[in-house]
């Protein structure tokens, strides 16, 4: 029988049952090192509830002992649950359940990662939406929150760490310490978490400020000690330089815009994890991210970018989703959306990747205009009538189309009111739950809007908004998939061909009909939508498209070439441009964008030689490509990295197979790129991926290249390589272990698929 998923019927009922809930968890990891494949996990809840049966969530192997107030207790197991009986109500009650639990290689619950390189064990939690119960037994759902106090027992070398500082520490025996932590504030379940194992500690600044207390009181001096941590092999690649002051100017930021201070004790521990399902989570006081984030050579800006986005918008979490929580997982959307828009907004205006929005205009939000133009698509807020259904919804929808229309939503009720708005939400709600209604319910009330309407075009409706401006009648339309017009606040942009194309206006247009005339200044070519305040796939006329396909590097403003971009993504989605007119003018115009940018529309190449350039026109614009991307890599250094990794793209799928012959495009700068030492090691092995897939390298060599220099990320690459070897058996081979093999870890599985 498989595990029952939790329905939001039944959270609903469990949470009205039970109040004064908090927890103290003990863990044991002292065998974490050995085979075993489990470890002993104990839970004393104390409550009061209203109901005399109430289940537990848990995944165990086996459960050893269920006890309420002290004595044993009439509690049946089931699949994922305990359900417990005869509970006194209306009083205090602690129930105490001891089970084993396994270790994760999946990353859903306590993920076991050993390092290839050095033979070191690490250990970290992953719970969203609902993986808590598969560490310790506990409510598993966001609105039942409490306070937790965790006690964790692991190997007297290690480090570990919680949302909370550590009280003290007990020697258990020579080789094993116990750590108590201080309780935290109420919390909800998912984002609780441990980390376990020998992680390099960085030790970095203290931020300090004063501001507003969340009991309403006057202001307090805050003191955040920030530490950043990682794998011991990958200690001399740690930039934590940029991470720390990403960090300071993050919490200064989001101090000054929510007047509200840091609600989560006196450190912040960001945490850079092994085999990570996600790019972070938002874990109170111990964040975890991705260790993809640490650069396998220099970093280049547009990774320091990347990363720089993801730090913030996970410290927005510590006021929009930790702080204040959504009740049920239909409203993830708002807290993704909010924490996606805000920390854009942070990372443009208090950090030196002040292009952050021009990134999110031909990166975050071309990602969500394709999504919406699946079959797959859905509503901003879906019906989640259970966890199940909440873990389909971590998609492009939920965060970066969310993020778009929450980007609008701004500019509907403008900047002033919704940040004075935030202000009072989150002193109203702190350490509570809400729905979306809550915060849409204050804008209405702050700006005089009805948010009502805005909901239902914007948030129960699915597909994007389609605008289009004929110059020939300067008549500004739009249409919908679904029929649904929806209101627009955007600006439409004149422009004239001169030595550069530049703009000579910018006209204000609130867009609520299919149907608009509007007084646009004359120009060349026009670009609506051009500060991309609104969420719409833009149609740019025939004569503005190859205005803009001939002089977009003309323009100056970052965020107006973004929109235009798009448009040109969306235009190669459409077939109203080919996918050698589109990679001809990324190489003939992005060498003039930021570095994020370029590698957003880099990635857009790809996908256009792959999906949407005809096989018979493949080896050649493949092939003109490689030399316009060879001459960019050498003549533009400081970003040789991104035009290599496309190079190696290109290079590995410039390949046709007949009759087991392999037919490719010379690719010369693929060695090159191999027996160059100063190389970065992931740009390396993207080139000996690109020569397996061509059939120019043995498995014996690829597996020699490893074995130089064995690490983590060495051992995926190597995977991939070997899956893309165009080898029928071998092909055969990979694909069985892909079902069967029960120890293949997520990102090994990833790596395999990939290859």
């Amino acid at each position: 029988m498989g595990v029952r998923t939790l329905t939001r019927t039944e959270a609903a009922s469990r949470s009205a049952a039970i109040s004064d809930l908090d927890y103290r968890i003990h863990v044991d990891l002292t065998n974490a090192a050995s085979g075993d494949e489990t470890f002993v996990s104990t839970t004393e809840a104390h409550f009061v509830t209203t109901t005399s049966t109430i289940f537990f969530d848990l995944v165990a192997k086996e459960v050893l002992a269920v006890e309420i107030n002290g004595q044993g207790a009439n509690a049946e197991v089931r699949p994922g649950r305990i359900v417990v009986e005869d509970l006194p109500t209306n009083t205090a009650v602690t129930v105490r359940i001891v089970a084993r639990c396994y270790y994760s290689s999946t990353g859903e619950g306590l993920h076991r990662y050993r390092d290839p390189e050095d033979g070191r064990t690490y250990l970290y939690t992953q719970y969203e939406p609902m993986d808590a119960h598969r560490v310790y037994a506990c409510f598993d759902q966001p609105d039942m929150k409490a306070r937790w106090s965790f006690t964790i027992d692991a190997p007297a070398t290690w480090t570990v760490l919680s949302n909370e500082t550590a009280q003290a520490t007990e020697r258990l025996m020579p080789d094993a310490t116990r750590h108590i932590f201080a309780p935290t504030q109420p919390l909800s379940s998912y984002i609780t978490c441990i980390i376990a194992g020998p992680y390099h500690r960085v030790v970095g600044p203290t931020w300090q400020g004063n501001y507003p207390k969340y009991d309403g009181g006057p202001n307090r001096d805050v003191s955040i000690k920030l530490a950043a941590y990682c794998r011991q092999a990958l200690a001399d690649r740690f930039d934590t330089d940029d991470i720390f002051a990403v960090t300071m100017a993050g919490f200064t930021f989001f101090h000054e815009r929510y007047h509200y201070a840091y609600p989560w004790g006196g450190k912040y521990d960001q945490v850079f994890v092994p085999e990570y399902n996600l790019g972070a989570m938002e874990n109170p006081g111990c964040i975890t991210f991705n260790e993809h984030y640490i650069p396998q050579g220099e970093p280049t800006r547009a990774q320091c970018a990347a990363r720089g986005n993801t730090i913030l918008h996970e410290m927005c979490h510590m006021w929009f989703g930790d702080l204040v929580t959504p009740k049920w997982w239909d409203d993830l959307w708002l807290k993704e959306s909010f924490a996606d828009h805000e920390g854009t907004a942070a990372l443009a205006s208090a950090t030196k990747y002040d292009d952050a929005w021009a990134t999110f205009a031909s990166g975050r939000k071309a990602w969500a205009y394709q999504q919406d133009q699946l079959p797959t698509t859905h509503p901003i807020v879906a019906d989640i009538p259970d966890v199940a259904a909440a873990k389909q919804n971590f998609d492009g929808i939920t965060y970066a189309k969310g993020a778009a229309v929450l980007k609008q939503l701004v500019a509907f009720v403008g900047e002033a009111t919704f940040v004075a708005t935030a202000r009072e939400y989150f002193a109203e709600h702190a350490f509570g739950v809400t729905t979306a209604i809550d915060l849409l319910t204050a804008l209405g009330r702050a700006s005089g809007r009805d948010m009502s309407a805005w909901a239902d075009a914007w948030l129960h409706t699915f597909g994007p908004s389609h605008i289009h401006f004929v110059p020939s009648d300067a008549q500004l339309r739009q249409r919908a998939t679904n029929a649904v017009i929806r209101p627009h606040r955007l600006s439409i942009g004149s422009y004239r061909l001169g030595e550069r194309l530049h703009r000579t206006a910018l006209t204000s247009v609130e867009l609520t009909r299919a149907s608009q005339s509007l007084q646009v200044p004359t120009g060349d070519a026009y670009l609506p939508n051009d500060e991309d305040l609104t969420y719409a796939v833009i149609e740019l006329d025939d004569d503005s498209r190859q205005i803009w396909l001939t002089h977009l590097s003309d323009v100056h403003d970052p965020v107006a070439r973004a929109v235009a971009w798009s448009a040109l993504i969306h235009d190669l989605r459409s077939a109203r441009l080919g996918a050698d007119d589109f990679l001809t003018a990324v190489l003939t115009h992005g060498i003039g964008e930021s570095d994020s940018v370029l590698a957003g529309l880099l990635r857009q190449c790809e996908t256009g030689w792959r999906e949407f350039l005809p096989s018979s026109l493949r080896h050649h614009a493949l092939a003109a490509a490689l030399t316009q991307l060879e001459e960019a890599y050498r003549s533009d250094p400081p970003r040789a990295r991104l035009w290599a990794l496309a190079y190696a793209a290109a290079a590995r799928d410039c390949v046709q197979v007949r009759d087991h012959a392999i037919d490719a495009v010379p690719a010369p700068l693929l060695a090159e790129l191999i027996n160059n030492p100063e190389v970065a090691r992931d740009v390396k092995w993207a080139a000996r991926i690109a020569q397996a897939a061509r059939g120019e390298v043995s498995a014996t060599a690829l597996r020699a290249e490893h074995d130089a220099a064995p690490s983590g990320f060495a051992a995926t690459q190597l995977r991939e390589a070997l899956a893309a070897l165009p080898d029928t058996d071998r092909a055969g081979e990979t694909w069985e272990e892909m079902w069967t093999a029960a120890d293949l870890s997520n990102e090994m599985l990833s790596a395999t698929i990939a290859g």
